[in-house]
C-alpha cells in the first residue's frame, strides 16, 4: 500500500483540509474458467469467474482502474484476433459448462473488446488488456451480480483453455480521507 499526504491550500480565501491518499493494486488469478462448447462458428468463447474479496473496503475507497490481462500464446500471431468481454448474468459451473450440459447467459452489449494484430505480437508480446472498470464496480457494489465474464476470441486457436489460468484481473484502487487533525 502506498501512503502519501496533500498538503493544505489556500485559494481564493479557502482553506482546504489536508487530505490522506492511499493506493492499492489487488492482482486475482480466475477461480472458475470454462471453454464453451463450440456453436459451430469460428470463435471460440471462454467464461472466468473472479473473487473480489481481496479487496479492502470502505466509504472512501475509489476505483482507479480495472482491467483483464492476459497473453493467450494459442492464438495466431499473423492474423488479427478480436476479444469481447460480455457481463455474465447468471450462476454457472465449470464442468456443467466444459460438459455441454450447461449455457452461460451473458448480456448481449460487449463491456469492452480488444485487438490484437500481427505488429502488436512483436511490440507487446499479444498482451489483452480489456477494461472493465465499470464491471467491477457493479459487482463491488452488488456482490450477488458477480457471475464473471464471458470473452468471444475471434482467431483463437487451440490449446486456450490450458492458457486461462494464467489471466489475471488487475485492480487498482485507492481512499481519500481528510486527515485526522
Amino acid at each position: 500500500m502506498k501512503a502519501m499526504v496533500v498538503m493544505s491550500a489556500v485559494v481564493f480565501g479557502v482553506t482546504c483540509s489536508p487530505l490522506r491518499a492511499s493506493s492499492d493494486t489487488l492482482k486475482v488469478s480466475p477461480v472458475r474458467t470454462a471453454v464453451i462448447p463450440s456453436d459451430g462458428s469460428d470463435h471460440v468463447q471462454v467464461s472466468v469467474q473472479f473473487d473480489l474479496s481481496g479487496i479492502r473496503s470502505g466509504s472512501n475507497r475509489t476505483l482507479n482502474e480495472a482491467f483483464l490481462e492476459w497473453i493467450p500464446n494459442s492464438v495466431s500471431d499473423d492474423t488479427r484476433t478480436e476479444f469481447s468481454v460480455f457481463e455474465v448474468t447468471s450462476p454457472w459451473e465449470q464442468e456443467g459448462v466444459t460438459d455441454g450440459d450447461l449455457s452461460i447467459t451473458a448480456d448481449t452489449e460487449a463491456k469492452g473488446s480488444w485487438e490484437v494484430e500481427p505488429d502488436d505480437y512483436e511490440r507487446v508480446g499479444g498482451l489483452v488488456r480489456l477494461n472493465i472498470l465499470e464491471l467491477v464496480e457493479q459487482w463491488l457494489a452488488t456482490p450477488n451480480s458477480n457471475y464473471g465474464l464471458m470473452i468471444t476470441i475471434d482467431g483463437a486457436g487451440e490449446g486456450i483453455s490450458d492458457e486461462l489460468g494464467s489471466m489475471k484481473l488487475i485492480i487498482r484502487y485507492g481512499f481519500v480521507s481528510p486527515e485526522d487533525q
